[in-house]
């Protein structure tokens, strides 16, 4: 009797052993990582694996990499489930990591040290301009004139986004009006037009070059602190576009985007035209977002330095728009300090189907 009952302890302890290692081998997390030292400006990354006992849960919606740079001042995490990093601010970085299993939630048993080697990498300014105009509008073609002057002189600096609105609609109705610049025109008090907004401040520029030329100069003066590229695809069958916008900040801000795809060279007739036919160029046709600053990066959190973040949007192109003729920007904007505001920080361009890179400039 003495032996079967020694028999049945010694199976039932196998028994939880074995079930205790299916939970996570007494509880223990551990974090790790392919590399501890990686260069700025070389898409390196590094992949981490977090395991919770013999199970391994790197890429699981439970867990949260964090970590601290090297003065310890913040706390950053990247995305559940997300295990690879890269960086574009050079320093020492500390990662832990936590699991989710049940109500308990686990912190690493160790931490994984990581260094950032090479220069700060920054990106030059590309100011975004938002024009109100319309076809009814006599003094309108004095600053599309004045902004196709600047751009022959400015030609990587800025990108102008051409609003219409009802403008002396009975008379001269505008199809080139959409729904998000009525809302604009609102947001921005937009009484009388001509008139320019750069990145999106509530400074209302007018139509003359010199105003056109110091608002842009007051822009290009303001280091941005982030980069923007994109990325698209168009099937021209379907006539289907995706358009992923991507950003990297050197500095730790709440951001959002804005998708604007723009044609250029629409003939229709414009009041007190120069020429004849007249054409209309940057024309808004759509602006990819729900919310007239844009949609969320890190879902609202604030962006985690040197860490890339993407997000893409998809729209069918109408038959009436010209595809060799338009073009997508993406402009990315920083929280202001009410916490409803957004200013434009730095944008991108590039036409359909095809990308843009970030403009880095090294130092």
């Amino acid at each position: 009797m003495k032996r079967l009952f020694l028999l049945t302890a010694a199976v039932i302890c196998a028994f939880l052993a074995s079930c205790s290692g299916n939970s996570g081998d007494e509880g223990m997390l551990v974090i790790s990582a392919d590399k501890t030292d990686i260069q700025t400006g070389t898409g390196e990354i590094v992949t981490f694996t977090v395991r919770y006992g013999s199970e391994d849960v790197s890429t699981s919606a439970d867990m949260v990499i964090s970590y601290t740079s090297a003065s310890g001042d913040d706390i950053y995490s990247l995305e559940p489930g997300v295990n690879t990093f890269s960086s574009t601010v050079p320093g020492s970085y500390s990662f832990t990591a936590s699991y989710k299993s049940g109500t308990a939630e686990i912190v690493s048993e160790n931490s994984v040290e990581v260094t950032v080697s090479g220069e700060q990498i920054s990106y030059a300014k590309k100011a975004y301009v938002m024009q109100f105009t319309a076809v009814g509008c006599p003094n309108c073609p004095i600053m599309s004139t004045n902004l196709s002057l600047m751009e022959e002189d400015h030609p990587d600096d800025f990108v102008v986004a051409a609003y219409h609105i009802s403008y002396n609609a009975i008379q001269y109705p505008d199809p080139m009006v959409t729904s998000i610049g009525e809302k604009y025109r609102q947001e921005f008090d937009v009484t009388g037009i001509p008139r320019a907004h750069f990145d999106m401040h509530e400074d209302r520029i007018p139509a003359d070059l010199t105003s056109l030329e110091n608002a842009l100069e007051q822009s290009l003066s303001e280091k941005p602190f982030c980069g923007v590229a994109i990325e698209s695809e168009y099937d021209g069958t379907a006539r289907h576009l995706s358009v992923t916008a991507k950003v990297r900040a050197n500095r730790s801000e709440v951001c959002r985007y804005l998708i604007v795809l723009v044609e250029d060279n629409i003939e229709y007739d414009q009041l007190s035209a120069p020429v004849t036919p007249y054409y209309h160029n940057n024309v808004v046709r759509e602006v990819l977002a729900n919310n007239i600053y844009g949609e969320r990066f890190n879902s609202g959190r604030p962006l985690v330095p040197g860490v890339e973040y993407t997000s893409s949007r998809a729209v069918d192109i109408p038959a009436s728009w010209n595809v060799e003729n338009m073009r997508i920007i993406v402009a990315v904007q920083y929280e202001g300090s009410d916490g409803v505001t957004y200013y434009t920080d730095n944008a991108n361009v590039c036409r359909l189907g095809e990308s843009a890179d970030y403009n880095v400039i090294s130092e």
